[in-house]
């Protein structure tokens, strides 16, 4: 008699490396919704297990293939492919472009409740600091922005990591033409400033980091 059983185990090897892949590149895809949502302490753990996972499918695909014709490799090649993917996918651009994108209109509602004198700080510790509640997400790490009003300018700061000790990232909205570094001037030194859009004469966007 035949034996049925290859057919269904590489069925269940294809689940297996699918399930696998999915979770590696979706972690890296939502990494920084991920960091928002387990903190810096727990993303490692996380990413780690998904590459242990990857790797395991890597090692149950090479055990499959293993003295077999050339297409038992298939499932291993899949493998490579998901891992090489996660690496060198420019993930962070993408995200970032969807995330300034998706939120505009919500961070310009802000932007427009700041000027008028309706949002106002409202955090004890930290005068810069405005506590969005009941609004929805536009800055991670508690829905919180930074405020700074600098030669009759404002400087609206929206959150996209809030690290741990003084590293940060996020978009900045400049009023009128004003200078983007002029922003946390103590930490002007180790800052890097992007342009993310064209004034239109009301501001300017810009997404900068601090490390």
């Amino acid at each position: 008699m035949t034996d049925p059983s290859p057919r269904p185990r590489a069925a269940r090897l294809w689940v297996t490396i699918g399930v696998a892949s999915l979770v590696l590149l979706a972690s890296h895809a939502l990494e920084w919704s991920l960091l928002d949502w387990l903190t810096p302490f727990l993303l490692g753990p996380w990413f780690a297990l998904a590459w242990l996972l990857m790797l395991g499918a890597l090692m149950l695909a090479v055990r499959h293939a293993w003295r077999r014709p050339w297409r038992a490799w298939l499932p291993a090649l899949a493998c490579v492919a998901a891992m090489a993917f996660s690496l060198l996918a420019p993930f962070e651009r993408w995200w970032l472009w969807a995330d300034f994108h998706g939120r505009l209109a919500a961070r310009k509602t802000v932007i427009a409740a700041v000027q008028a004198g309706r949002l106002v700080p409202n955090v004890a510790h930290n005068p810069d600091l405005i506590a969005l509640h009941g609004t929805p997400q536009v800055s991670a790490g508690g829905n919180e922005v930074v405020v700074e009003h600098h030669r009759g300018q404002d400087y609206v700061f929206f959150y996209t990591d809030r690290g741990l000790l003084d590293h940060y990232a996020g978009y900045l909205w400049v009023g009128g033409d004003a200078d983007p570094r002029a922003f946390d001037a103590k930490a002007r030194g180790d800052m890097r400033t992007d342009a993310m859009s064209e004034s239109d004469g009301k501001g300017r966007w810009y997404y900068i980091t601090h490390r």
